[in-house]
């Protein structure tokens, strides 16, 4: 009898509990038009910042609600950007030859900027959003074709800079 009323009660409170909880994403922004600068690229990436400018207006687009603006004056905000530093690093090292790598690891750093052109206040200001990936080589390569492969990947790793600065400008209200 008491087991039947465990089961019950275990029953009971699974089926209740999860009834009262939802997952609602509101497209409620503070603002519905951007304007987005062309950003600044002041780190070593090779000439990465015009191709961002276009994964984030991509990314604004595909990903909000939000109008992008190309009149400031006829905005709500502002968006500015500046990629500040491009890091590359070795994540490990070929076990036969100590001065070759296996992997690398990629990283993009942005400092991001959201101004309310109507109430005149920063409602993000000079954020540091950092975005890494890993890239790992065929050992049986002879050919080192890292910097090939590096710039082969910077787009894939700007596009995800670029998709983590719009979560963090709409997601947060």
């Amino acid at each position: 009898m008491r087991f039947l009323i465990l089961i019950i009660t275990i029953i009971f409170i699974l089926n209740s509990s999860c009834s009262h909880y939802s997952v609602v994403t509101t497209d409620k922004t503070p603002f519905r038009t951007i304007f987005i600068d062309l950003p600044l690229n002041d780190s070593f990436a090779p000439n990465i910042h015009v191709q961002f400018y276009h994964q984030i207006v991509e990314s604004i687009m595909n990903n909000t609600p939000l109008e992008i603006s190309s009149d400031i004056n006829k905005s709500d905000v502002k968006l500015n950007i500046i990629l500040t530093e491009y890091k590359r690093g070795s994540s490990s090292r070929s076990s036969s030859d100590p001065g070759r790598f296996n992997a690398i690891n990629l990283s993009l750093e942005a400092n991001v900027s959201l101004y309310d052109i109507n109430n005149n206040i920063y409602l993000l200001e000079n954020d540091i959003i950092v975005e890494s990936m890993p890239i790992y080589f065929d050992q049986e390569s002879v050919l080192d074709n890292s910097r090939e492969v590096e710039y082969q990947k910077l787009p894939t790793l700007s596009r995800k800079l670029s998709e983590t600065i719009v979560n963090r400008i709409t997601n947060h209200w």
